[in-house]
């Protein structure tokens, strides 16, 4: 609308329509791939964060780069985008009404009704479509504070962790295993700097630990039952190391070797799901429903996590692995060493693997980690959607910003002959500020008003990714408007200050 008169001047000194035509598109054009180059940029760096920040449970996040075809389709996608966008306004300047148009008072034509609807329109869609997307991010982030919160069962910090998996060319027997691992412990465990020392066939929050059938002892399963428990095998040592709750009874200990009688730990899950009226230390259940031998609880600890940060209470046994081949015939020779330090675990990384280079020099040690970063790793797929959406939320909130503030600065500037006249006639600048600025929030709120509708209706898709947080979270609802507002109220501020600031004398001298 701004080009109208300069069209119409082209048209009357006899440009064809073709020629224009072609100039207006040629500039939608150019705009749109400079666009998509800036784009592209943002990509690059994109893709750069997001590789550093990938979840550890998403396979190769780290081969994805743009290549020749991305970029073939980010052209052309491009040029339609310009050509199509330009297509509509390119063909109603071209056919000016020149007549009209050079009769027109000021040095640009106005728009029509029509056109100032189809602008405000986009504006309130881009303001509720940045409502929908800061809800969804602001739920997801609230969801990972709240996992941030989750009470473990266990003390990450401090605790160093290695796998250690035994071949068994070299290791035939379960004996052997479990002698290995004893010495390995023992070692470890007189190193400066450590102050306890464990193992565990699968580390909590590293993988599914499977439960086992089980068999109660004087206590006949109820019809439909089907007694069982998450099965773990343990060196003494563990529950200390990972600063784990002793409910009651005691911890296993060097003791609680082959030839003594076997015993087990439980948790508080399980205790309470089969002896819920009795004491659990001292009742007797064995593995499977065949005749294995029995094992008597010792022990009770806190229920802890262990398939993963939010699951439900399970039902979790702990089998020494000295005892484990009387229950199965072998012993676990894939285990995970835990090791609680005085100081930084990752100081302990090099004596630790000298120790088990000095029991076997060519036994690999893999996956060492601090339990901090077994943590993180597993809080990484959450922290990865919040960060994903919370940028396209950022992205939109900046279109949204960027169109209330393009609409009003046209607005301004096709008024600027109605705002001299108003002036002219005595209107205050702060009214004038007022009413630009009240023109920008009304357009500001009816998007924002649109965008909570739908985000009260679009997050309930979000219910099973949110962590104690309610879809409808109200203090997310109070907090997402008011930043909308904010941003709005800045992108009015320049137009609004521009259209205060307009010389009445001067621009009726150009009328």
């Amino acid at each position: 609308d701004a080009r109208r008169r300069e069209v119409a001047v082209r048209a009357a000194l006899g440009a064809a329509r073709g020629r224009v035509l072609r100039q207006l598109l040629t500039e939608s054009t150019v705009l749109a791939l400079a666009g998509s180059v800036a784009g592209l940029g943002l990509t690059l760096a994109g893709i750069r964060l997001l590789v550093a920040l990938r979840p550890a449970g998403l396979p190769r996040l780290d081969q994805v780069a743009l290549d020749l075809p991305t970029l073939g389709f980010t052209a052309v996608l491009a040029l339609l985008t310009g050509i199509l966008f330009g297509l509509v306004p390119a063909l109603n300047l071209s056919r000016p009404d020149l007549a009209g148009v050079l009769k027109e008072g000021g040095p640009t034509g106005t728009a029509g009704p029509a056109r100032h609807r189809f602008r405000r329109g986009l504006v309130v869609a881009e303001m509720a479509l940045s409502v929908i997307l800061m809800v969804g991010a602001g739920l997801l982030i609230r969801s990972l504070l709240a996992l941030h919160r989750v009470d473990l069962g266990f003390n990450e910090r401090n605790v160093l962790t290695l796998r250690v998996t035994l071949p068994g060319s070299s290791y035939p027997g379960a004996a052997e295993v479990v002698a290995f691992f004893e010495r390995a412990t023992e070692q470890i465990r007189l190193l400066p700097g450590v102050r306890s020392v464990g193992a565990t066939r699968i580390l909590p929050l590293s993988g599914t630990i499977g439960d086992w059938s089980i068999t109660l002892k004087d206590r006949p399963a109820e019809p439909g039952e089907n007694p069982n428990g998450d099965w773990q095998v343990v060196i003494d040592g563990y529950f200390e190391t990972m600063g784990m709750t002793l409910v009651k009874g005691r911890f296993l200990t060097r003791e609680d070797r082959a030839g003594n009688p076997p015993v087990v730990v439980i948790n508080e899950t399980m205790a309470s799901a089969y002896w819920p009226d009795r004491e659990p230390l001292g009742q007797q259940f064995h593995l499977g429903t065949r005749d294995q031998p029995w094992m008597t609880i010792v022990g009770v600890v806190r229920t802890s996590r262990h398939n993963a940060v939010v699951e439900a209470n399970r039902q979790e046994m702990f089998v020494p692995h000295a005892q484990f081949p009387a229950q199965t015939g072998n012993a676990p020779r894939g285990m995970t060493l835990v090791v609680r330090t005085e100081g930084d675990p990752r100081d302990l990384v090099g004596p630790a693997r000298g120790v088990i280079r000095a029991l076997d020099p060519g036994l690999p040690v893999s996956d060492i980690r601090t339990m901090e970063q077994v943590t993180a790793d597993a809080l990484s797929a959450p922290r990865f959607t919040a960060l994903l959406l919370g940028t396209f939320a950022a992205a939109a909130l900046l279109l949204a910003a960027i169109g209330v503030y393009g609409t009003l600065s046209l607005l301004v500037a096709q008024r600027s002959h109605e705002i001299g006249i108003r002036m002219a006639l005595g209107a205050a600048r702060g009214s004038i500020l007022r009413m630009i600025l009240g023109q920008g929030m009304a357009l500001a709120g009816a998007g924002v008003a649109a965008g909570l509708a739908g985000a009260l209706i679009l997050t309930r898709l979000l219910e099973r990714l949110v962590y104690g947080v309610g879809a409808n979270d109200p203090v997310t609802f109070a907090i997402v408007p008011l930043v909308l507002a904010g941003a709005a109220l800045l992108a009015c501020a320049w137009p609004a200050r521009r259209a205060a600031r307009v010389d009445p004398a001067a621009m009726l001298r150009r009328e």
